[in-house]
């Protein structure tokens, strides 16, 4: 049982070590895509790259997903630990 329980916490860390990358990885296309709009207020709209801003939200959402269901994973895990 004790190894069980071991075996729990450790996947439980590696998947808050996970959350901690995407939410990283996230906040950065967040941030990229929130840089390339700051631009239309100084620029004309027709010099905004609109196709990575597309794809860049694109990246976003996947990795939102991915964050959501790690957090999932991680609500298991810790009721599993109970």
């Amino acid at each position: 049982m004790n190894t069980e329980r071991q075996i729990l916490k450790q996947e439980h860390l590696a998947l808050k070590q996970k959350k901690r990358e995407l939410a990283v990885k996230a906040g950065g296309k967040i941030d990229s895509i929130k840089n390339l709009l700051a631009r239309a207020s100084l620029s004309p709209i027709s010099e905004i790259d609109m196709e990575v801003v597309a794809d860049l939200s694109i990246e976003a959402r996947d990795l939102r997903r991915e964050y959501m269901d790690v957090c999932d994973k991680i609500a298991q895990v810790e009721k599993e630990l109970e």
